[in-house]
């Protein structure tokens, strides 16, 4: 009873006292609830500041591309991807003379093959005797040998080559071996001795030398040695 009496006696303060004092006690350790969200958003800003610093010292100097080791994007224009563009495909043999001018040859072959076995033969004819001369005779350079030896390849060898092959081919068409062996055996025997005529008959006309000389020179260059 006493204590019933006590209680109804109290003021209304001394219960507001205990929630008030546990308020008070309690609220300097609502900022450990902050939300989560704020907290990222700080975090994010600072990785951003840092990423920010750290970024223009990661890049490759000189590097082409001026873009950093990780690949990163373009940063104010100077930047880029680390990995290089892939160049546009194209034919490689346009990087390559010798390929651009042998496709040449060939295509200018199968439009004039006349001229253009003739100039094979000039060429052919004067590289031979500039390597005859400088590298195996190692004497005076006779330059009238040279333009009579070259003359003979462009005017003489090359054109009748051209007429006496395509006839030869239209005659013993084929690559098999019976008709492989069938163009040797005519070009030799026949077409040979008739090249050698041309041939000693031309230079001599130039060094305005005889038949015989002609003769001579067939009789040395066809006998057995």
């Amino acid at each position: 009873m006493l204590s019933a009496l006590a209680l109804l006696l109290s003021p209304a303060s001394a219960f507001v006292a205990g929630p008030a004092r546990l308020s008070t006690v309690q609220r300097p350790a609502l900022p450990a609830s902050t939300s989560p969200v704020m907290v990222m958003g700080g975090a994010g800003r600072a990785f951003g500041r840092i990423a920010r610093i750290v970024k223009p010292v990661m890049k490759i100097p000189g590097k082409p591309t001026g873009g950093s080791v990780f690949g990163c994007g373009n940063d104010g224009g100077d930047g880029g991807d680390a990995t290089p563009a892939k160049e546009p495909a194209g034919d490689d043999s346009n990087d390559n003379p010798l390929v651009s001018i042998w496709k040449a040859y060939n295509e200018k072959l199968e439009t004039d093959p006349l001229i253009m076995k003739m100039l094979t033969s000039f060429t052919g004819f004067l590289l031979g005797d500039i390597i005859a001369q400088t590298c195996i005779e190692k004497k005076p350079f006779d330059f009238l040998r040279m333009a009579r030896l070259s003359s003979f390849g462009f005017f003489v060898h090359g054109s009748t080559s051209h007429w006496f092959y395509g006839k030869l081919d239209g005659k013993i068409p084929g690559t098999s071996a019976t008709a492989v062996a069938s163009k040797v055996f005519v070009d030799q025997v026949l077409w040979n001795p008739i090249f050698g005529v041309m041939f000693f008959s031309y230079v001599a006309a130039l060094e305005g030398k005889g038949p015989q000389y002609v003769v001579d020179k067939v009789r040395r260059s066809c006998s057995p040695r």
